[in-house]
């Protein structure tokens, strides 16, 4: 998002802004991201931020890095979804949101 609030900027001043929930409506409105796709956006950020807060919790420190480990992911993922049921479902949905991501950055940027 902040890469696009960059590109765009200059055309769309009022891009300037931290919040990226409100920056992800602009960019819809103006166009630049189909409303689909800012939809799916604003859900995977949103569920990004509620990991991160977990993975902060479960190291105690700032970090934004999922664990490579499968244990410290299984670990994650009952803290996120509270049963021994969910954690394959939290690792998909993980893997999926952020492929996801990572295919709209490229095709955006």
């Amino acid at each position: 998002v902040q890469g696009l609030q960059l590109k765009n900027l200059r055309k769309y001043p009022e891009l300037f802004r931290g919040e990226t929930l409100k920056a992800l409506d602009i960019l819809k409105d103006k166009c630049v991201l189909d409303g689909v796709v800012v939809d799916k956006l604003k859900k995977n950020y949103l569920f990004f931020r509620r990991v991160e807060h977990f993975l902060q919790i479960l190291d105690d420190r700032q970090t934004h890095t999922v664990p490579e480990d499968a244990v410290e992911v299984e670990a994650l993922a009952k803290r996120l979804v509270g049963n021994d049921e969910g954690v394959a479902l939290f690792i998909d949905k993980l893997k999926a949101d952020m492929q996801f991501n990572k295919q709209k950055f490229d095709n955006y940027l």
